[in-house]
């Protein structure tokens, strides 16, 4: 038993709820400085997360006899898999979504567009992405990665709850794949927290906020994602390249991230479709995002 201050999840909905609450009511040079001093907290302990992901990964990278944990090397085999996976969630989502726009509205309804308009580009996309797979390390991973599989404790982090996705057979569950998987998952919950912050989607209650607070908001909530994603990359890829056996590439690391986070975006639109439909918006959020990012825009946002 570790004695712990709760999980990554709830730890940052407390974090980033008080640091967003602190902010708000100071002037904005004022804010911007309580801010970036609670970012700087946040980030040290992200980092050490980032860390102790690669740390995990470098231990499932070792050469082995033992088959079950022996590290493979991707083929172009596999990157046909990874691109088909990934595309047949995307579809998938894209789907949910579209049902969906008739009664949508504001951000969730530009989301909803912006992928419509990008949805014949998505598969010349994650065959791109999926190029860099081969050579690239398979091993076995944590297979379920998010803020809810992390204790904090003691400036530390603790990784827990190896069972994989609970949905997937167990087959599925032990199959090696890409490490940048766990990261991939990370990432897409970090995005997940600021979003359930920023729409007040916890046991928070609030009123409305005037026009120019909320502005503020949403520009501190995007600084958290940035400067979380960029602690947490950092360290990770920092132990990775000091492993005896690093798992990609530098130039096979941000293509084929880019490929799961799409994917995994997709799959929590599916998710959220299927056990929280009031909360699909979310998703959709994060997978417009990275659209945007990837195709470009085509529908005024940024």
């Amino acid at each position: 038993y570790i004695l712990n201050q709760g999980d990554g999840w709830d730890w940052t909905l407390d974090y980033l709820g008080r640091s967003i609450d602190d902010a708000l009511p100071a002037t904005e040079t004022d804010s911007e400085d309580e801010f970036g001093e609670a970012m700087s907290g946040y980030a040290t302990m992200v980092g050490t997360l980032g860390r102790r992901l690669a740390e995990l990964h470098a231990v499932l990278a070792r050469p082995t006899d033992e088959d079950a944990f022996a590290p493979v090397a991707a083929t172009d085999a596999q990157a046909t898999e990874w691109a088909e996976e990934a595309l047949r969630s995307l579809e998938e989502a894209v789907g949910l979504l579209e049902a969906r726009r008739a009664n949508a509205s504001g951000s969730f309804a530009r989301d909803i567009d912006t992928l419509l308009a990008a949805r014949d580009k998505l598969p010349g996309l994650v065959k791109r992405l999926a190029a860099a797979a081969p050579d690239s390390l398979q091993t076995r991973i944590h297979g379920d990665f998010h803020l809810g599989q992390v204790l904090i404790a003691q400036n530390d982090t603790y990784l827990v709850d190896f069972e994989g996705e609970p949905r997937q057979p167990l087959a599925f569950r032990r199959r090696k794949t890409s490490p940048l998987r766990d990261v991939a998952g990370l990432l897409r919950s970090i995005d997940y927290a600021a979003a359930t912050v920023g729409t007040d989607r916890q046991e928070r209650t609030h009123a409305a906020l005037p026009p120019a607070q909320a502005d503020r908001r949403a520009a501190l909530l995007d600084r958290f994602r940035i400067t979380a994603g960029d602690a947490f990359l950092h360290c990770y890829q920092q132990t990775m390249a000091a492993a005896p056996q690093p798992w990609a590439s530098t130039g096979q690391l941000q293509p084929l991230l880019d490929l799961f986070l799409l994917e995994r975006a997709a799959y929590e639109v599916g998710y959220e479709a299927a056990n929280r439909v009031a909360w699909i918006d979310l998703p959709a959020s994060g997978l417009a995002r990275l659209v945007r990012k990837l195709v470009g825009d085509n529908n005024g946002q940024e």
